[in-house]
Parts: C-alpha cells; sequence; structure tokens
C-alpha cells in the first residue's frame, strides 16, 4: 500500500493513470475502485462503525425488513431481491454491511474534498480528504447474486455491483464491497 500526497486534479488524474497501467503491466485487467472520505479513517461499513445491542447479522435483517416496509417513497424502481433492497437502504444512509466506492475516480475524489477539510484527533491540526484506490482482481468479485444473498457471506470481502435501482447509485457509478459480519468486522483486503 502506498500513500501519495496529491495538490491537484491533473496530478490526481495521472497517479489514477498510473496505477492502472502498474496494475495492467501485472496482468490485473479489472476495474480500479475508488472511495473518497474527507479524512483517513478505517474502511469499515457503517454497521460495523455504530455499538449495537443484538448479533449484528438479527440486527441488519430487523433494520432492512423496516425499511423495506417504509421506503416506497424512495423508491425509483422495486428493488427484486435483498441484493437490490440492500443496496437501496445503503443509499438512504441505513447502517449495512455495504461499503459504497465507485469506479469514478472523480466522483470520489469529490467525496473527498467536498467539505472542508476536518480536524484531527489532536483538534490541532486539519486533516485532509484521502482517496483509496482498490486494486481489485475478478476473484473479488461477488458475480452470481441469483443463487445467493447478501446475508450469505461468511468467507471474506466481496465486491458487490448493483443493479442500476437508483439515479443515485448510477450518477455516482455505484459499486460495494460486501463485508461479513462478525466481531470485529473484517476491512476491505488488498489495499
Amino acid at each position: 500500500m502506498s500513500k501519495n500526497t496529491i495538490t491537484t486534479v491533473a496530478d490526481f488524474v495521472s497517479r489514477v493513470a498510473e496505477i492502472k497501467k502498474e496494475q495492467l503491466g501485472l496482468g490485473n485487467k479489472s476495474d480500479l475502485l475508488f472511495r473518497g472520505q474527507p479524512c483517513d479513517k478505517p474502511l469499515l461499513p457503517k454497521l460495523g462503525r455504530i455499538s449495537l445491542k443484538g448479533k449484528l447479522p438479527k440486527v441488519e435483517k430487523l433494520l432492512l425488513s423496516k425499511f423495506d416496509r417504509a421506503s416506497l417513497p424512495f423508491r425509483e424502481f422495486e428493488p427484486k431481491n435483498n441484493w437490490d433492497l440492500l443496496a437501496l437502504a445503503q443509499h438512504h444512509g441505513l447502517p449495512t454491511r455495504l461499503l459504497d466506492w465507485t469506479s469514478s475516480s472523480l466522483a470520489a475524489l469529490w467525496f473527498a474534498v467536498r467539505n472542508p477539510a476536518e480536524k484531527k484527533d489532536d483538534c490541532k491540526t486539519l486533516e485532509n480528504g484521502v482517496v483509496w484506490v482498490l486494486c481489485a482482481v475478478v476473484d473479488d468479485f461477488r458475480l452470481n447474486t441469483k443463487h445467493s444473498g447478501p446475508f450469505d457471506n461468511k468467507s471474506r470481502t466481496r465486491i458487490f455491483r448493483p443493479k442500476a435501482i437508483s439515479s443515485r447509485i448510477v450518477a455516482q457509478s455505484g459499486v460495494f464491497t460486501v463485508h461479513r459480519l462478525a466481531r470485529p468486522l473484517l476491512s476491505v483486503p488488498k489495499l
């Protein structure tokens, strides 16, 4: 994992192109994925960052069930399965096992710098935004969603490309990592 301090959009675009070229040189033709954050914090889905009483999978299913009942006003399209519903819930702020990524480096950059820099824990210095780059391989993607649900992930973090069930997901070129729920929650591999 390398860190680069970038000060211009041109430098950012150039660095992304370098990373893609490096990956192609290694034989990896998969898309790069990006996550922009206002500060450098662990890559954990919202459900892994909050304190809950009860077992995480059970709490997640209860939250999703409640969202399903109350979300009709938010739906542009009818979710066909739990994958669709979970993606929609994630984009409306429900704590889930999904972590937002994008296939657009510039969308990630926007999420990293859209607000002024945040103060670090020491409250004296400002922390710059960060863009994570995930150099995934084909095996990291969950390709078959017809025969498995999002709650079946018991092995490792996978990548899920949702259907176009929301204009926000489409506009942001949204992709998700699907984390297994265990304490401690696993973070994203291969960064």
